[in-house]
């Protein structure tokens, strides 16, 4: 009698311990994430950042700022049924954010795929720098650490300027629209995905 109740009392600590953990909830705060990008991520109410990173200089070994500025990248996706605006970006360290215009996202939309979405001044070319993302009509401050990733690789062919590159160097049709989509679009690249 003793030994099939030992035998059961060990299959059943052995069950209970590998079952531990397996949740598939994506509530579930207690869960590894890995996000598929190197850039930063936060999300609030609805409303995602994703993939936000600075694109430095190319690897001069020179930390100085350009004076242009670093540009700006990153995804907002809005899952919300009303549409919700970057207000303003706003620096933990000193210097200044120039978004480029009015980034509002549409209800259940996207912005920010295919160039930058604002400048930034007043920061080393290497390293991570804190931001507030403020929303109007949205969530509350989301606050971010975000990188500075240097202009090789899959980064080398984004846009500094928030016009979408030209690699013919050939002037634009006058009054053809703007390409877009035109991040690269490889796996662990800075091109962002759509799903939060």
């Amino acid at each position: 009698m003793r030994r099939p109740v030992a035998v059961s009392a060990v299959a059943l600590v052995l069950a209970t311990a590998g079952c531990t953990g397996l949740t598939y909830s994506s509530e579930d705060v207690t869960r590894i994430f890995t996000p598929k990008n190197q850039g930063a991520n936060a999300a609030a109410k609805g409303v995602f950042v994703r993939n936000a990173f600075l694109l430095g200089a190319s690897l001069t070994g020179r930390p100085e700022t350009p004076a242009a500025g670093l540009p700006l990248y990153a995804v907002l996706i809005n899952e919300r049924a009303e549409p919700v605006r970057l207000e303003k970006v706003t620096l933990g360290k000193g210097g200044q954010v120039q978004l480029s215009g009015t980034v509002e996202v549409p209800p259940r939309g996207i912005v920010g795929t295919d160039r930058p979405i604002g400048t930034v001044t007043g920061v080393a070319n290497t390293g991570a720098v804190p931001m507030t993302f403020s929303f109007t009509a949205g969530p509350n401050d989301m606050l971010l650490v975000v990188p500075v990733v240097a202009r090789t690789g899959v980064f080398a062919s984004l846009s500094p300027s928030g016009a979408p590159p030209n690699p013919s160097g050939a002037p634009s049709p006058a009054g053809s629209p703007a390409p877009s989509g035109s991040a690269p679009d490889v796996t662990g690249s800075p091109s962002p995905t759509a799903t939060p």
